[in-house]
Order: structure tokens, then C-alpha cells, then sequence
């Protein structure tokens, strides 16, 4: 477990030092904006956003919609202000086009 307390890498879905509640009362999306777009508007939804934020799309293309989706992520990680995209770190240890 990181120090942080980050439950899983790349999207944080809140502290795992409190897991029971998480899994009791579930995410506040509220309180994570990406999360809530994901859950309502899916890629869809995420593209729109990431375009809003200036992102701009491989033209070599993608090779499936995870690809699309962690490019997407790693775009808003590194150019928003996202709580749930993080660690930070591991959006600067991908590649030029993830």
C-alpha cells in the first residue's frame, strides 16, 4: 500500500485505510468529477472532457477503447486538477502515447 493510501493505480477511488466504509457507503462522486463523468456519460463523457482541457487525439490512432481511455486519463491527470486521477506518478511513467 502506497502512503498515500490510494486504493488502486492511476484511479483513486479513495483511501484503502478505510475500505470498510468505502465498501459500505460507496464513492462520493461529488467529490471526484472524472469518477462521476466515467460512471454517467462513459468514454463519451470523458472524451468530451479531455477535449474541453485541450487534449488533442493520436493521429497513429488507438488500439482499443482502455487505450483511448488511459491516454484520456493521462491527459487529465497531468493537465487538470482531478483529485481521483492520481497517483501522479504513474500518468509521468507512461509513454508518449500510452
Amino acid at each position: 500500500m502506497p502512503p498515500s493510501g490510494d486504493l488502486s493505480a492511476g484511479v483513486t477511488l479513495g483511501d484503502c485505510r478505510k475500505l470498510d466504509e468505502l465498501l459500505t457507503e460507496g464513492v462520493d462522486t461529488a467529490g471526484f468529477p472524472v469518477l462521476g463523468l466515467l460512471m454517467k456519460k462513459d468514454l463519451k463523457g470523458l472524451l468530451a472532457l479531455a477535449n474541453e482541457c485541450g487534449y488533442q487525439e493520436s493521429a497513429q490512432g488507438y488500439y482499443s477503447k482502455c487505450h483511448l481511455c488511459i491516454d484520456l486519463r493521462k491527459h487529465l491527470a497531468l493537465n487538470g486538477d482531478y483529485p481521483e486521477m492520481s497517483p501522479r506518478e504513474f500518468y509521468l511513467q507512461l509513454g508518449s502515447n500510452s
